[in-house]
């Protein structure tokens, strides 16, 4: 993917799991990305579980990871139980200013959400 994505220069996010290990994970990709010549935007930390700030804070220190990587952190996704849940991903997508969506992205949310107020079923339109 990295090849794909610094050949067809694309800005790229990388989205990082809060968890045990991630500054070693984060500084590791962050370093294969500079070799392949990636632009990459910034990162986004990813709750995969459920986390209290402290344990967001304890496994991924976002001012250490932004020293050891020189790319900023441009937020924390939290942990969703449902991720069909489209208006929930949209209000946590829209609370961060640094980050616009490509158009593609924003379509997939506006039609997931219509498909969802028309009662069909969301799981097709946005995979997450």
């Amino acid at each position: 993917m990295a090849d794909l994505a610094a050949q067809w220069r694309l800005k790229t996010l990388l989205v990082v799991p809060v968890k045990l290990g991630s500054i070693s994970q984060t500084v590791a990709n962050i370093a294969l990305a500079e070799q392949k010549k990636v632009n990459l935007g910034g990162i986004i930390l990813n709750c995969l579980e459920p986390r209290t700030e402290t344990e967001i804070e304890q496994l991924t220190p976002i001012d250490l990871i932004q020293s050891l990587t020189n790319c900023p952190v441009l937020g924390v996704f939290p942990f969703i139980e449902d991720r069909r849940d489209l208006d929930k991903l949209a209000s946590v997508v829209a609370s961060w200013p640094e980050i616009k969506l490509p158009a593609h992205l924003n379509c997939l949310l506006r039609r997931g959400k219509r498909h969802k107020a028309q009662g069909k079923a969301d799981s097709q339109h946005l995979s997450i």
